[in-house]
């Protein structure tokens, strides 16, 4: 999601700052430093603003992060540090914690210069060039005046479209795989990959491979990577200084969790998720393996521009973001599927409340635990539920996940994940930005045909909205779901979103009950499936519906599903479905 207190950061690091002013948003800049894409993100992200500032402590309590000495801070990794090392002393090494991203470039591109940039933005970020040294004391971090920092070069230009796709495959997977070493290695990798020198139509110049270890970075330091990189490349600006480094937050979090308010959020925490379920519900198509393997596959879902527009409104009539309206639908969606009522879903938050933290590469990134018990209740009561939720949340986000796992003495798997197994993401700056805006291009991502993913959960759903409509990314661990059972739920999921769009067109839509929203249960939908002639061996979704609609028009008042206390014909399942 675009998380409110990374917007407001990200704002502040560029001089201006939003406020509240007997409950009215205002905001103060510099000198030309409010854009009107600024004005654009604030105006499409007001009532989550106002919302998460209402909810706030006031800005005079959030502690600032000071520069400190290095023999102060000679011993300090953040708790996620230390969780990833020790993970990664287990295991071995491995690279299921690597965070690689490509891009297609469709200009000539200069190895020298790239280097140039590498090497400056090494120089700039000492998370990049710190190793971690085992010690009597734990992991001890040890930053290095000088590190390997050439951009690797493969030129491609002479093989042959097949060979050549093969081979640039083979080389993006291997760069994504690498194994760090965590003492010695410098913890970002580029490659660069020529394709040909003289490209034809839409074949770009060749492909930009990036690869950093977790242990020094997250999803936002990608972004600050990236425009970086771009940056320093291109030479058309110098970048500002930056006033503290990572050991520095590590420091002040080190000394945080010795606070009341530390002990205050974990009192939240330590309630709110008493009696949590050890799994979810949701069963899988296949026996869950002993050992995760932490990898998987993606389906991709598309909304249309005219439904992510309702859901927009919808979130704005309850004071949600977009990301809690989607959140609202899945918890719906996964009692319908595991007839569970208490529903637990995680999410990642930047982690970044101070200002002075906003353009630093390291791994800030926090878990956050949403648990929403389900009953009886209209649309109404259940978003203002949801909201409820979220706002709590976010108002108790700053205990360290690592934290909760240990305090509530959370029991250890290899064959899942501690808290919760099923992960909803969402980005929707794209609802702010102006398509044209996207025009000449000379990087573009790429993602190579067939990649597995890495998934640490069993299910991770990523959305991202724009104008144009949203594509909502399932990663799914294959050795526990197939393919059919992901699409069917994905299935399901459109089904109550379109139901929640068709809310807003009559006056008393919110009224309705929760129950009315959801599809068939999977129950019934294998009931139905079993009881229709199957004519293929592979199951087909559309197939199935099709021949539903042939037997219900056939026989409309035929049972078609029955229970011990309810059955429904083939016209009333119609209905339901329609």
């Amino acid at each position: 999601m675009v998380e409110i207190n990374k917007l407001l950061a990200e704002l502040v690091a560029q001089g201006v700052a939003v406020y509240l002013d007997n409950g009215k948003l205002k905001a103060k800049a510099q000198k030309g430093a409010l854009t009107a894409e600024h004005k654009a993100l604030i105006g499409a992200h007001k009532q989550d603003i106002i919302a998460t500032l209402s909810q706030s402590a006031p800005t005079d309590k959030v502690e600032r992060i000071q520069p400190v000495a290095a023999h102060e801070k000679q011993h300090s990794l953040s708790f996620a540090q230390q969780r990833l090392w020790f993970v990664n002393q287990l295991q071995g090494g491995g690279s299921e914690y690597n965070m690689p991203m490509a891009y297609s470039v469709y200009q000539p591109f200069d190895v020298e210069r790239a280097t140039g940039a590498l090497r400056a933005i090494i120089t700039r970020h000492e998370i990049l060039r710190t190793g971690y040294a085992a010690s009597d004391e734990g992991p001890q971090p040890v930053l290095r005046e000088q590190v390997t920092d050439e951009v690797q070069f493969t030129d491609l230009s002479t093989l042959c479209d097949d060979a050549q796709r093969d081979k640039v495959k083979a080389l993006a997977l291997a760069h994504a795989g690498k194994i760090f070493d965590l003492q010695q290695d410098a913890l970002l990798d580029i490659h660069y990959i020529k394709l040909t020198d003289a490209p034809c139509g839409n074949q770009p110049h060749g492909i930009l491979l990036f690869n950093m270890h977790h242990i020094a970075s997250d999803a936002w330091s990608l972004d600050i990577l990236k425009n970086e990189f771009m940056t320093l490349y291109s030479g058309t600006q110098a970048l500002p200084p930056l006033t503290v480094q990572y050991s520095d937050f590590a420091h002040w979090q080190q000394n945080w969790a010795k606070s009341q308010d530390y002990q205050d959020q974990l009192a939240y925490w330590r309630t709110q998720l008493m009696g949590l379920p050890e799994l979810h519900s949701l069963a899988g198509d296949y026996p869950r393996p002993d050992n995760k393997k932490f990898s998987g596959k993606k389906c991709n879902q598309m909304l249309s521009a005219e439904l992510t527009a309702k859901l927009v409104a919808i979130a704005r009539r309850y004071q949600l973001s977009p990301f809690m309206c989607l959140h609202s639908a899945l918890v719906l969606l996964l009692h319908t599927f595991s007839s569970s009522r208490d529903i637990v879903v995680g999410t990642t938050v930047a982690n970044r409340s101070q200002a002075e933290v906003a353009q630093l590469i390291g791994c800030f990134l926090n878990r956050l635990v949403l648990r929403v018990e389900l009953k009886a209740q209209s649309l109404d009561s259940y978003l203002q539920h949801i909201r409820q939720v979220h706002l709590s949340a976010q108002a108790n986000q700053d205990v360290p996940f690592e934290h909760l796992v240990e305090q509530l003495e959370v029991t250890r798997s290899n064959s899942y994940t501690p808290l919760f197994q099923i992960q909803l993401t969402c980005n929707d700056t794209g609802l702010a930005s102006n398509p044209q805006a996207q025009e000449n291009v000379t990087f573009t991502p790429y993602v190579p045909e067939d990649m597995t993913m890495t998934i640490r959960g069993d299910i991770d759903i990523h959305a991202e909205l724009a104008q144009q409509g949203t594509v909502i990314g399932w990663s799914y661990d294959d050795a526990i779901y197939s393919e059919q059972s992901i699409t069917t739920m994905m299935a399901h999921l459109d089904t109550i979103l379109e139901n929640y769009a068709r809310c807003l067109d009559t006056e008393d839509g919110f009224t309705v009950s929760i129950e009315s929203l959801t599809p068939l249960s999977k129950v019934q939908f294998t009931q139905l499936q079993q009881q229709l002639p199957v004519t293929r061996s592979v199951y087909d979704p559309r197939g199935l519906i099709e021949r539903f609609e042939q037997q219900a028009a056939l026989t409309p008042d035929a049972i078609a599903v029955h229970s011990d206390s309810e059955q429904l014909s083939y016209a009333q399942l119609n209905a339901q479905a329609a």
